[in-house]
């Protein structure tokens, strides 16, 4: 470590002493992953000013290398991905520890500089880089070996023992920081032809279990910036990425059939081709919810699970309001935002376990498997509420846009036929709903005539 690098440890070590990160020494590491959950680090530092660093990108790129070396971690079948979601979480926080020591020490890079850019601009002043920095503060707050070397080796993950665990360790927390950059790259298509390299060359993986964690880790993004309140990839983002990676990965495995001698290798990669497809037809391309064919099948699985399993099964049908007035006063383009918005804000609202598609038009269904009346009811209130409240703008008009939401229920005591039945219910109370004012939620009773209050007891 050069002598500069030095320099600037004695006043990272004080300078980075949050209570948080010093409770992470006597808590251990299973609780650590609660405390971050919990008391959200992320937080404490996205609000911070000092410096040249753009916090909110730093968080953005922490939270997705966690969760990427989180998941490559599991494919691999290592056992520690608690450890290894911590580890890539703070693998970066020898940058912040650079820019709290001194203030000005990146003033010469724009804030959002790529990574491997502020690896060599540190090189070069300092002599070392901030994984050198940030394998010591762990060092200091008696963090496990495992973490300090996988930190400490995150730049050059070539130099640990891939055959041991360890080294594994810290292979997959240096592919999730790749994979972290991957994402948030301008040129994302090179970048994840590099990461099937990497995966390959560090793990052993071939190129379809790469785009397979890709696709998990695009999956999984929602949730964890809902857990640590913050928006890692917009839906839209999302779903480019996810279908990027899947073309990408799909279409390097077919240009590798010259060099394939037998046709069962052929019809493998012509099969993960055509998988890679099938996936991203399951997503709507303008609002990134699931399409309207797998929302069908899902319905259906759910269905039977439900009749099986004698557990309760919601729907929700969600019609926006006076959307058609939306397009021909503020034009198409307003109502294409207006549409991604209101899929955002319902998938923020519901639950891990429920389903949302686009049914068509301005029209969105929610399955929610295990979810009782009062539940759902009360699940279809908070969905109501963020639409009214959600403001939209075009030009200097602001306006808001609300929806007429029905919600059928099968229960062991309110039977119905079949998935179709099921959704025609809630069909029909949404319609029930726009009649009588718009802006509420109809509960579906025996009746087509009949409506129950969205207020339960």
């Amino acid at each position: 470590m050069g002598n500069a690098c030095v320099g600037v440890l004695r006043k990272c070590d004080d300078l980075l002493r949050d209570p948080r990160l010093q409770a992470l020494t006597i808590i251990g590491i299973d609780a650590a992953m609660t405390l971050c959950l919990g008391f959200s680090i992320a937080g404490s530092f996205r609000s911070a000013k000092a410096g040249a660093i753009d916090y909110t990108r730093y968080w953005r790129r922490s939270l997705l290398a966690a969760l990427g070396s989180r998941c490559f971690g599991e494919a691999l079948g290592l056992p520690d991905s608690e450890d290894l979601f911590l580890a890539g979480l703070l693998q970066d926080i020898g940058v912040v520890a650079l820019d709290r020591a001194s203030p000005g020490f990146y003033s010469e890079l724009p804030p959002d500089a790529i990574h491997t850019l502020r690896i060599e601009y540190e090189r070069q002043r300092l002599g070392d880089d901030h994984a050198a920095l940030g394998a010591w503060l762990l060092g200091t707050w008696s963090l496990p070996d495992n973490l300090c070397q996988a930190v400490d080796r995150s730049h050059t993950p070539e130099t640990t023992d891939g055959a041991t665990e360890a080294g594994r360790f810290a292979r997959c927390v240096a592919l999730g920081s790749e994979l972290a950059s991957g994402f948030l790259a301008s040129n994302s298509r090179e970048a994840l032809l590099h990461l099937g390299d990497r995966g390959r060359d560090l793990l052993g993986f071939t190129i379809e279990q790469v785009g397979q964690v890709i696709e998990q880790v695009t999956q999984l993004t929602p949730d964890l910036g809902r857990l640590f309140d913050t928006s890692l990839l917009t839906p839209e983002a999302a779903l480019a990425l996810s279908e990027r990676a899947q073309e990408l990965l799909s279409v390097r495995s077919v240009a590798s059939l010259q060099r394939i001698g037998t046709l069962e290798e052929a019809a493998q990669l012509l099969a993960a081709r055509s998988d890679a497809i099938e996936a991203a037809g399951r997503r709507d391309a303008l609002t990134a919810v699931f399409s309207r064919r797998h929302l069908d099948q899902q319905l259906a699985a759910e269905f039977a699970a439900a009749r099986a399993g004698s557990w309760p099964l919601g729907v929700l049908f969600i019609d926006l309001d006076h959307f058609k007035h939306v397009n021909d006063t503020y034009g198409h383009a307003v109502g294409d935002e207006v549409l991604r918005g209101a899929a955002t804000l319902l998938m923020g609202t519901l639950r891990a376990t429920d389903t949302i598609g686009r049914y068509g038009g301005e029209e969105f269904v929610v399955v929610m498997p295990g979810a009782s009346l009062k539940d759902a009811a009360g699940l279809a209130e908070r969905l109501l509420t963020a639409l009214r409240r959600h403001p939209y703008q075009c030009g200097d008009v602001k306006f808001h846009v609300t929806a007429s939401v029905g919600l059928a229920v099968v229960t062991p005591a309110t039977p119905f036929s079949d998935p179709a039945a099921l959704l025609a219910a809630a069909d029909a109370a949404a319609y029930a709903a726009k009649r009588a004012g718009r802006d509420q939620l109809v509960v579906y009773a025996s009746s087509a005539d009949s409506r129950q209050s969205s207020t339960l007891p």
